[in-house]
């Protein structure tokens, strides 16, 4: 009996193991477009903030993106008919106690800790997309997001299925280089110590 029972809870804890958590980021309805009405396709990152956080704006430079809030999860493209292709992102472990395995691009981190599950560990996720396929090409991008997500249980999936819209012409955000973004503040900087001076 009692070797049943062990043989019976190491099968248990093979089906445990094999279902493995993970979050499904998809296309939802319709598909995105620029203010003309023509598809948006480009590179597209997925991050993941608590609610209520603002939106990440970002810097890029030699390769590295920096941002201002939330945590890189991964990234796909817009196809040429501007929906998002569908993409696993696994978690290693359970959503109580395990890693969230990134691609580690841009010089963000290859793994991210997993937040818990159930309805007082909802999240918001974040979709940034940029106007070409290559980051360095890029000279703007946009943000949409989705509110208040979460795994129903320790090994349950999160789906993130971003609703096609249409981002107008001033949503755009430029992609500013870190240095430029110094000068701006030092310039600022410079303004109010003239002002105090005076």
């Amino acid at each position: 009996m009692k070797k049943m029972m062990l043989a019976l809870a190491v099968v248990l804890g093979f089906m445990v193991a094999g279902q493995a958590a993970q979050v499904t980021w998809q296309q939802g309805s319709g598909a995105f477009t620029d203010a003309s009405g023509n598809a948006v396709a480009g590179v597209a990152l997925l991050f993941v903030a608590p609610v209520d956080a603002d939106a990440p704006t970002l810097t890029y430079k030699d390769g590295k993106l920096t941002t201002t809030s939330g945590t890189y999860l991964g990234q796909t493209t817009l196809g040429s008919d501007g929906k998002v292709t569908k993409t696993a992102i696994a978690l290693t472990g359970t959503w109580d106690s395990g890693t969230i395995t990134t691609d580690g691009a841009y010089g963000f981190g290859s793994t991210v800790d997993a937040w818990g599950a159930g309805n007082s560990n909802k999240r918001d996720f974040f979709m940034v997309v940029f106007d070409s396929n290559t980051i360095s090409d890029s000279s703007k991008y946009v943000v949409t997001s989705l509110t208040g997500k979460n795994a129903g249980t320790t090994t349950g999936n999160i789906t993130v299925a971003f609703p096609g819209k249409q981002f107008a012409a001033d949503a755009w955000t430029s992609v500013p280089e870190p240095c430029s973004v110094a000068l701006v503040l030092l310039g600022v900087a410079a303004l109010g110590l003239k002002r105090k001076i005076a």
